[in-house]
């Protein structure tokens, strides 16, 4: 501190601008280093907005491969954003995802039985001998490039033939016998016997292996999904739960982990360590274990449509509560936001319910939506839905909340409305999930 203090600046003062320094710098850039990241940060921007798609489709891609949370966030982002994941398709998926005018095709890479070999062979043959026709063609056309039974099996449970013209439940039914008939088929062209499939019926007596049937109930193929690609794709089991939670200004796990601010440095920030919040997911696991007092408590997973996290349940709640915690039960959680240096943020659980016992309680507000009076377009359209939604007999309000004004008010035409997901994610799109809320019926 000598220079400083010959120049006047008090010994103390100097030491602490110096400290100030030195903590700085343990992750600040030099001016070069900066500029490089300003570059590449500005050249993503740049894609991120004029070519969307393609740039959200190569960060899924590499998602596939580091961190299936970063993609879960990745597919929520797109989903909010109006494109859409296209589901597995055999003749148009490719190893990674793929923008395509209609949204962004999944990855066969995503599906857990399918080795970059077989993605290459599947590339090939269709490169070079045209779009698989049937599941049976697929077959014969895959044996022995490093296709399998289970391979086949999970392809099908992860929706990559659907549009074939047989349902997954059909198709799983077949499929062993299907590929057992090629086996033999090849091998008796080896030997060189008859061909199997009788000359120019061929594929007849394959085609007649799938015997028709009613499918799978929509809650089995969405577990199937799960198994195969390790997400829900067509669909997720708190799809009706979520506009409510959105709109009851519940967080979401992607969140929580990737703003947790474990130091607490911004007092605005909502998910600073020990602050409280709500969230609702599927229940994916649970570990139960004594304390040394010999009370229950237990840790659990929770899921939902952006990743996971792992809420602490301590022996005071778990006495209440532990009969809801049954495999793959939708429950909305509050508790507060626990963070650790070098770990994973957590959620320590104060409350807990089911879905189901929160959608009725949520039922029961009323709906207010947030505007400002000078954007009369925007009004005339919110007044054009309300009034699609109106129900007098309905419990529930509409209420108008113009911002700039400062003021509530409603519909005069629309004064009630009937709460459903398809109503709330409507003004949710129209307006902005900021923008719609519920609110306490007064008295």
């Amino acid at each position: 501190c000598c220079g400083a203090v010959a120049n006047g600046v008090p010994e103390k003062i100097a030491n602490e601008i110096f400290d100030e320094m030195t903590s700085f710098a343990s992750y600040a850039f030099n001016k070069s280093h900066a500029a490089a990241y300003a570059t590449i940060s500005y050249q993503t921007a740049y894609l991120k907005c004029h070519h969307y798609k393609e740039y959200m489709a190569a960060l899924m891609t590499n998602a596939l491969l580091d961190s299936t949370d970063k993609l879960f966030g990745y597919i929520a982002d797109v989903q909010k954003n109006g494109v859409k994941v296209l589901p597995l398709d055999i003749n148009k998926s490719t190893r990674g995802f793929t923008p395509e005018k209609d949204g962004i095709r999944f990855a066969l890479l995503a599906v857990k039985s399918l080795g970059e070999a077989a993605i290459a062979g599947i590339e090939r043959e269709r490169s070079k001998m045209g779009e698989f026709k049937t599941l049976q063609d697929f077959c014969t056309r895959m044996a022995g490039k490093d296709m399998h039974t289970r391979t086949v099996e999970a392809l099908i449970k992860g929706g990559a033939f659907d549009k074939f013209g047989y349902n997954r439940r059909e198709m799983l039914s077949a499929v062993e016998e299907i590929m057992n008939a090629v086996t033999q088929t090849n091998s008796q062209l080896i030997e060189g016997q008859l061909d199997f499939f009788g000359g120019s019926e061929s594929g007849s007596s394959l085609e007649k292996q799938i015997v028709r049937c009613e499918d799978f109930s929509q809650s089995q193929r969405l577990e199937f999904e799960h198994e195969a690609l390790g997400m829900y794709i067509s669909a997720h089991p708190i799809d009706e739960y979520e506009p409510f939670a959105v709109a009851s200004k519940f967080v979401n796990s992607a969140e929580i982990i990737q703003y947790a601010d474990v130091n607490q440095k911004n007092k605005n920030n909502r998910f600073a360590d020990g602050n409280y919040v709500d969230i609702i997911g599927m229940l994916v696991s649970k570990k139960q274990l004594k304390t040394k007092k010999g009370d229950m408590m237990c840790f659990l997973q929770l899921e939902d449509k952006f990743g996971a996290i792992e809420i602490v349940v301590f022996p005071n709640l778990y006495s209440v509560s532990s009969s809801l915690f049954k495999e793959k039960a939708i429950l909305h959680i509050g508790g507060k936001i626990s963070c650790k240096e070098d770990e994973n943020p957590k959620l320590l659980g104060e409350f807990i319910q089911t879905g189901e016992r929160f959608i009725e309680q949520t039922k029961r507000k009323n709906l207010c939506i947030r505007l400002e009076s000078t954007d009369t377009k925007l009004i005339e359209s919110v007044k054009k839905l309300a009034e699609e939604k109106s129900n007098m007999n309905s419990p529930n309000r509409l209420m108008i909340y113009f911002e700039n004004l400062r003021k509530m008010t409603n519909i005069k035409t629309a004064q009630n409305i009937n709460i459903t997901p398809e109503t709330i994610m409507q003004f949710q799109q129209l307006c902005g999930d900021r923008n719609v809320a519920f609110m306490e019926k007064k008295g």
